[in-house]
């Protein structure tokens, strides 16, 4: 772009562009910050693929985060691995892969690399800050196995640490979500009990990743929805439509039950929701027909 041969002739402006782009290029400094760069982004990209899986819970999203701040800030002071490469083949003469390079230097640019760090994290832990105050975030620790302390059923302080270790957590995630809770009529005391459980369950797992844990209680409800769905959907019900079986199945497995069901209310509720006047028992086909009966009747034809 900068050669004066090439055509059509660039203007001045473009001329002037890419000689300063290709300076910059061929600065020896430059060059050395760019492979800084790249061991930056590789402690971020590694990072990144942890939030990015399905199965990353709190405490190691923390963790993972915590490895990132570590290896940025040894970047301050250690050339990483790119920057290590690159010193290396230039071997001081300032040559890199067949290319001249301007300004060579012994300098490692640590100021600017220190800026860049302290940057980088500072943003971060802004970012990431839910993590680790106390937000609903950090509350869902309490559902993580290795975030918990160590039981020992033979030690009666470890038993109790262990039992009320979760409980405000749970306390603060059922105030949160009360109004979904409530809909679903689940009171904060039946959340705390069904924690107990879980914990009594995951604990006998223990050496179980936490994934495979919730995989575990998801198969049992499913087996339990399957169970539900052949009972409903039998070979006499086989023509119901998907929204009507999961509507039965959902009665069954969540209630209420058949003795404390109200009818009166779905009652109302069928004969006010229609957009047309409801007409039970009206047969337009069978009503026409049983006046044609009438009339033949009444002519003395039948």
């Amino acid at each position: 772009m900068a050669s004066l041969e090439r055509q059509p002739k660039p203007s001045a402006a473009v001329t002037g562009r890419a000689k300063k782009v290709s300076s910059y290029l061929k600065d020896y400094g430059s060059v050395l910050f760019l492979h800084f760069l790249c061991d930056v982004l590789d402690h971020l990209a590694t990072l990144s693929k942890v939030f990015q899986k399905d199965s990353v819970t709190v405490c190691e999203a923390v963790e993972s985060q915590e490895r990132c701040f570590w290896n940025l800030s040894s970047l301050k002071t250690r050339m990483g691995l790119c920057m290590e490469t690159f010193v290396e083949q230039s071997n001081g003469s300032g040559c890199y892969k067949g290319v001249q390079l301007n300004r060579a230097s012994s300098s490692t640019l640590e100021p600017q690399r220190a800026a860049v760090i302290d940057a980088v994290i500072s943003h971060l832990d802004e970012r990431l800050k839910d993590l680790h105050q106390d937000s609903i975030v950090a509350k869902f620790r309490a559902l993580d196995p290795s975030c918990w302390p160590k039981y020992d059923h033979t030690d009666a302080v470890a038993r109790e640490t262990f039992t009320q270790h979760g409980q405000e957590e749970m306390k603060s995630l059922s105030g949160f979500y009360k109004e979904l809770l409530a809909k679903a009529g689940i009171t904060p005391e039946e959340v705390i009990a069904e924690y107990a459980q879980y914990k009594s369950f995951a604990l006998r797992r223990s050496a179980v990743p936490m994934r495979d844990i919730f995989l575990g209680v998801l198969q049992s409800v499913c087996e339990r929805g399957f169970s539900t769905m052949k009972r409903v959907k039998t070979d006499w019900r086989s023509s119901l439509t998907t929204a009507q079986l999961q509507r039965l199945m959902f009665i069954s497995i969540q209630g209420p039950a058949l003795e404390d069901f109200d009818a009166a209310s779905a009652a109302q509720r069928w004969w006010t929701s229609s957009l047309r006047r409801r007409r039970p028992g009206f047969n337009p086909g069978l009503l026409r027909y049983t006046h044609y009966k009438i009339h033949k009747f009444s002519m003395g034809f039948l």
